[in-house]
């Protein structure tokens, strides 16, 4: 019996116990039903080490809060998306994702929401390898065809997601493995931000192309740079990508791994020719891409290098007012620990300080205002 149809069997088998299951849940009381017991042993699986995961896990939590005391409806909040991105950063089960899917959706949660990215829960089951919540949300009327905002499909989801099973049966169920989104990026690009190489290898095998570029001439190598992923930088140097190629931007690989924090790829990347001077058309080089990215480890050991800290990118900007720009409290407290000078301007006249004040940035403020 064909995959495909072992797939459908299966989700007609899913839709009898959804009725099932949906009876149940009838025959409970209202009282039962606000207790979100399956929700809520899904937050205590929730324990993410990241920053952004944690206020993801956060805000989460406050909705159910809100909806247990005070029976506010879920359905003005998009919790189903991250519900399904939680499960998928935290690696939940697809049988306690679905669960705690159906039971928000039953409490009036809309299936239909999405995340400010307009990524829905189908894609974001995609990303999961979630193939039971993606054929549950089939069969509540969730198209595969869906895009988000960017024009991402599900395929491309489950490359960049490294998920190798799910992108098999995507393409079995008519999605293109060679169609771009909106940045002209195609799944094997995906594929190689998320440091996927068994998807790489798989899209390969399929007749990719492993020289593909976006619009903006980023290949392969240097997404996979950003994921940190060395094997599959090593993967990807080994079928002919050059270490030494830029997109139409000159951002590199090495600038690419700097802004992900990635020391070891960017190291490996050095080893196999990489320029580490190397500027990107704006002046910027890989300082300024690492506080870019908020990486004050990678600043660190660039410190150990005796990397410049300090220097300006064509516009006057140094790393310094980069890391004030986003937020980065860390990095502007390194970086001035380090001698960056919190007097410099950049061609227009702005300070870090005005960077950092003019973005609402706080605490950085606080620190560029203090005395030395």
């Amino acid at each position: 019996m064909g995959g495909v149809a072992v797939m459908r069997i299966r989700r007609v088998l899913l839709t009898l116990c959804t009725v099932a299951a949906t009876a149940l849940l009838g025959a409970c009381s209202g009282d039962e039903k606000r207790e979100l017991p399956q929700t809520l042993r899904f937050c205590e699986m929730l324990t993410p080490e990241k920053p952004a995961a944690q206020q993801h896990v956060d805000t989460f939590r406050g909705h159910l809060d809100a909806y247990l005391s005070a029976k506010s409806l879920l359905s003005d909040f998009c919790c189903i998306p991250m519900l399904l991105k939680l499960a998928a950063q935290e690696k939940v089960s697809d049988e306690a994702t679905l669960a705690a899917l159906r039971e928000l959706q039953d409490a009036g949660a809309d299936i239909a929401a999405r995340d400010e990215r307009g990524t829905s829960a189908l894609l974001l089951a995609a990303y999961g390898g979630y193939l039971q919540t993606l054929e549950y949300l089939m069969d509540e009327g969730q198209s595969l065809q869906d895009t988000d905002s960017t024009g991402r499909t599900a395929l491309m989801m489950a490359a960049q997601g490294n998920q190798p099973e799910m992108l098999r049966y995507l393409q079995e169920e008519g999605l293109s493995i060679s169609a771009p989104d909106n940045m002209g990026n195609n799944p094997l690009i995906y594929a190689a931000y998320g440091g996927s190489r068994q998807c790489i290898q798989y899209l390969l095998e399929q007749g990719e192309n492993i020289r593909s570029v976006n619009n903006s001439g980023l290949d392969c190598l240097i997404a996979a740079a950003y994921s940190g992923d060395v094997d599959c930088c090593k993967y990807l140097i080994s079928l002919g990508l050059s270490p030494m190629s830029c997109s139409t931007d000159g951002v590199n690989a090495p600038m690419y791994a700097a802004r992900g924090g990635h020391l070891d790829c960017f190291l490996y990347l050095l080893s196999e020719g990489a320029n580490p001077a190397a500027l990107d058309v704006a002046g910027n080089n890989v300082v300024h891409h690492a506080a870019l990215g908020g990486q004050v480890e990678f600043l660190e050991s660039m410190a150990q290098y005796r990397m410049p800290l300090d220097e300006p990118n064509l516009r006057g900007q140094t790393p310094l007012m980069i890391a004030a720009m986003h937020g980065y409290a860390d990095c502007v407290k390194f970086l001035l620990s380090k001698g960056a000078r919190r007097s410099r301007k950049d061609a227009e006249g702005n300070t870090a300080l005005h960077y950092a004040t003019t973005a609402g940035h706080a605490e950085c403020a606080d620190l560029l205002n203090r005395k030395k």
